[in-house]
């Protein structure tokens, strides 16, 4: 294809490169828009020649098609005479600023610098990737090794499942493009690249030819944010005010990137540059310099859709919104379908008769395609969901609702592998999530042969390693695993870590420890890999509380501080009840899967249904050991209200008293003992959380 667009570009056309992934609705839509003409002003279409089909316009006119044959070389090139660096080169579409696909034009001189950029900067040889390798970061990883690559442009997103890859042998310069960096993603990517490395974030919008201003970021960043740096070669960039004058260094306003070379009515006269013809892109986007003249985004100024909403006026109806989003997710790109779709009776207008945007209603729960509600069975659905309401900000979540049915899209489902592969330390691929879009399917899929990955049983599971803050460690319950934890992450400071302790044995030979004591001593030791020193943060569940409250009265006596200390519906000492081994056996493959009885359990189950009565029966052996030591600090202390047996008396602050030498501050939630992990009932003790976090980090209490 490279030598067909050469041939039109040198006779004086432009191209338009058509998706073939694009609906056919899509595709049409595109040329209806860019009228694409056969002569030497215009623009033509590529098609090879043996897919020599005309194409179909809805009024029966064929739309022109210029045929080369890409395995045939010409022996010569057209050429036209008068041709200048202002001509088109391209008309490439994006999303537009209300979800609306809108062509951009890309003129020669635009292209040239973009291209002469990246050959002073880079060099070299270009190699494209295949989507599959793309999103596999496995795959994507091994490509660069394998083949030496030496710069790579990639988005954070695709970055965001790297952290536990080996570090590559070769000096690597990565650019991140496409949306904004986590600084967190930097630093996790430091470590993964050799001595002579570098990490470039690259920022621009399409009407700035790709690429408009980029920083270069010390392999030592360890800042707050991450800036788009300074313009590239040939560009200059302002940030003015509402007034449209310079703001003061460090003040907020708005970006307009000089291009000289457009007089296109859609772009603004540069009253900046000395020259009548100048023009400049006003893009949106609210940024301010900082003291070292580098650039940092602030957000948008525009009505720009990061989340597309779709407002119909309609009669009642309740399969309304399925029936529209089905039809649009045969015809339209996924990132054009919309989150949500508000029926209206009317849509609200102003005065002068133009659509009212702020009186358009935020969408509500019946804005979404929901099925019939049905409750998370086990602690991996319940972990599940607690991911999706976190993507989707979604607050009630069934088994059997449709991700890409309550607005999920292809980049959000990457983001969900990568948030199951580092919360849950499952992988699967897109593939499976296209392929089980459900909660109930997903959870069959993540335990299916070859999917799941022992790195789920790990003693040390990073529910959410990225932050700058001293992590949260949760002790696990009595079954063993801290899947549980995962919805707490919703609930925290974006900077605030959150790690999970689990019990040995599930898929090893290891042994459980033979006492509390010994497997407190054991995570503290888990925990220092991550923190060294203190003070350090504690939240343990049932079981969990014990280990908690041991290990902080150990970290005391080991002259560690310890600025939390959690514990939800924990007593100091239990008795279990009597139960049978297929009892015990079978509550916690419920507690644990959603499956009460063996038949139909895939096989990597089978192994928790063979361990479950050896790790559960260790555990409550344990518990009946237990002797509490005495604690110096506070202690925060959630209690479920509601209980299962009239034998078991609800938990109180006068429990533990006797051990806790501090205050004791008491929550009350309204739910059963073994509930407290469901979302709804997370939700109060996340936010106490939250705060408590919160006011640990504002006092200056860090990490010694």
């Amino acid at each position: 294809m490279i030598i067909g667009v050469l041939a039109i570009l040198k006779s004086g056309g432009a191209y338009v490169p058509l998706d073939p992934t694009y609906p056919k609705e899509r595709l049409i839509s595109i040329l209806e828009d860019a009228r694409p003409l056969v002569d030497n002003t215009g623009l033509a279409i590529l098609k090879e020649a043996k897919l020599n089909q005309p194409c179909q316009k809805d009024h029966g006119d064929e739309a022109p098609i210029v045929l080369i044959d890409i395995n045939e070389r010409p022996r010569t090139n057209p050429e036209v005479d008068g041709l200048t660096s202002r001509y088109l080169a391209y008309v490439i579409y994006t999303s537009g600023s209300t979800g609306r696909s809108k062509g951009v034009m890309i003129e020669h001189q635009g292209v040239v610098n973009h291209t002469r950029c990246r050959l002073e900067e880079y060099g070299g040889g270009l190699h494209l990737l295949l989507d599959d390798i793309r999103r596999d970061s496995d795959q994507l990883w091994n490509f660069l090794q394998d083949h030496s690559i030496t710069h790579a442009s990639l988005t954070p997103v695709i970055l965001q499942s790297f952290k536990d890859l080996p570090q590559l042998r070769t000096p690597l310069q990565l650019s991140l493009v496409g949306e904004l960096s986590p600084p967190s993603l930097l630093r996790e990517l430091q470590p993964l690249l050799p001595n002579e490395s570098s990490i470039v974030n690259e920022y621009g919008p399409t009407e700035a030819t790709v690429v408009a201003t980029t920083w270069m970021s010390p392999m030592d960043f360890n800042g707050h944010i991450v800036p788009i740096g300074r313009p590239i070669a040939n560009k200059q960039i302002y940030i003015l005010d509402i007034h449209g004058e310079p703001v003061p260094l460090g003040a907020q306003g708005e970006l307009y990137i000089n291009r000289p070379e457009l007089t296109a009515k859609a772009f603004l006269q540069d009253p900046f540059a000395g020259d009548q013809d100048a023009r400049m892109y006003k893009i949106g986007d609210l940024v301010r310099y900082l003291p070292d003249g580098n650039v940092v985004f602030l957000g948008r100024n525009d009505h720009q859709v990061k989340r597309p909403v779709a407002y119909v006026v309609a009669k009642p109806d309740d399969h309304l919104v399925h029936s529209l989003k089905t039809h649009l997710i045969l015809r339209l790109p996924d990132y054009m379908i919309p989150a949500a779709i508000v029926r209206l009776d009317d849509l609200p207008l102003s005065t002068n008769g133009k659509l009212d945007r702020r009186q358009l209603p935020l969408p509500d729960a019946g804005s979404f395609v929901y099925e019939d509600y049905e409750a998370p069975q086990g602690v991996i659905e319940i972990a599940l969901i607690n991911i999706w309401m976190e993507l989707l900000n979604i607050d009630k979540i069934g088994r059997h609702d449709n991700f890409f049915m309550l607005g999920g899209h292809s980049l959000l489902a990457v983001r969900m592998i990568t948030n199951i592969h580092s919360m849950l330390g499952f992988k699967i691929t897109l593939q499976a999530v296209f392929a089980a879009p459900t909660i109930a399917e997903l959870s069959l899929r993540l335990l299916s042969t070859g999917s799941s990955q022992e790195d789920a049983f790990d003693v040390l599971l990073p529910i959410k390693p990225q932050g700058s803050r001293s992590p949260l460690f949760c002790i696990h319950p009595g079954f063993g695993l801290s899947w549980g934890y995962v919805g707490l992450s919703r609930f925290m400071h974006p900077e605030q870590p959150l790690y999970g302790l689990q019990v040995r044995g599930f898929f090893d030979n290891e042994k459980p420890a033979a006492t509390v004591e010994d497997m407190a001593l054991d995570y503290i030791n888990q925990i220092r890999q991550i923190q060294a020193h203190g003070p350090y943060c504690l939240l343990g569940y049932s079981f969990g509380g014990m280990v908690a409250h041991t290990m902080a009265a150990y970290l005391e006596q080991q002259g560690e501080r310890v600025a939390l200390l959690a514990i939800m519906d924990s007593f100091p000492s239990v008795t279990p009840p009597v139960t049978d081994e297929h009892e015990t056996n079978r509550d916690i493959i419920q507690r644990l899967l959603g499956y009460n009885d063996e038949e139909g359990i895939p096989d990597v189950a089978k192994s928790f249904w063979e361990k479950a009565p050896e790790i559960g029966d260790w555990i409550g052996g344990l518990m009946t050991k237990y002797s509490p030591q005495s604690y110096s600090g506070n202690l925060v202390l959630f209690c479920a209200t509601k209980q299962e047996h009239e034998s078991r008396k609800p938990l109180s602050p006068a429990d533990w008293k006797p051990y806790v030498e501090g205050e004791i501050e008491a929550y009350d939630i309204d739910c059963l003992h073994d509930d407290m992990e469901m979302p709804e009932h997370l939700v109060k003790i996340g936010a106490v959380l939250a705060q408590k976090l919160d006011e640990i980090h504002t006092s200056g209490v860090t990490e010694e």
